[in-house]
C-alpha cells in the first residue's frame, strides 16, 4: 500500500509538471546532489538512474544502489501551485526550512516544502537513511533551489 501511495505522489508531481512550466530539468536536479551527499545520507554512494533523464516532462532525478534495499533517493521540483500536503500518522510540520514544509514516513521517508515559486519533494529509503537524514537533505536542497 505504501508503494502505491508513493507512486501516486510521484505520478501526480510528474503529471503536474507536464501541464505547466516546470522550473527544473532532470539534469539540473541531478546536479543538486553530490556523491558525498549520498554517502552521508545512505552510508554509500548511489548512482543517478537514467530512467527519467530523457523524458521532457520530468522534473525529477533519482539515485539508487545496484543492490536492492541499499538506498534510493528521488528529488522532484515543480511549480509551487502543484504542492500537495500529505497526511499520515506521523505527519510532522517542519519550521525554518521553507513554506509548508513537512515530513511523513511513506515508502521510506518523504519530506516536502515550498520555496517561492517552486515546490520540492524528496523520498529516501534504504541504506542508513533516517528521519533526520530526510530532514537534513530537505534543508540542504531547499537552500540550493
Amino acid at each position: 500500500m505504501r508503494y502505491v501511495i508513493a507512486a501516486l505522489f510521484a505520478t501526480a508531481f510528474t503529471l503536474a509538471a507536464t501541464t505547466g512550466n516546470a522550473f527544473a530539468k532532470p539534469a539540473d536536479v541531478c546536479k543538486m546532489v553530490s556523491a558525498n551527499d549520498t554517502r552521508a545520507w545512505f552510508g554509500k554512494e548511489l548512482s543517478v538512474s537514467e530512467d527519467y533523464l530523457d523524458k521532457p516532462q520530468s522534473s525529477q532525478c533519482t539515485w539508487d544502489s545496484k543492490r536492492e534495499g541499499a538506498g534510493f533517493l528521488m528529488v522532484q521540483i515543480v511549480p509551487a501551485r502543484y504542492y500537495e500536503p500529505h497526511r499520515g500518522a506521523d505527519y510532522t510540520p517542519l519550521s525554518g526550512i521553507g513554506d509548508k514544509a513537512f515530513f511523513v514516513t511513506d515508502l521510506g521517508f518523504l519530506a516536502s516544502a515550498v520555496k517561492g515559486s517552486k515546490a520540492i519533494a524528496i523520498t529516501l529509503r534504504g541504506g542508513s537513511s533516517t528521519r533526520a537524514t530526510a530532514i537534513s537533505a530537505l534543508k540542504m536542497l531547499v537552500r540550493k533551489m
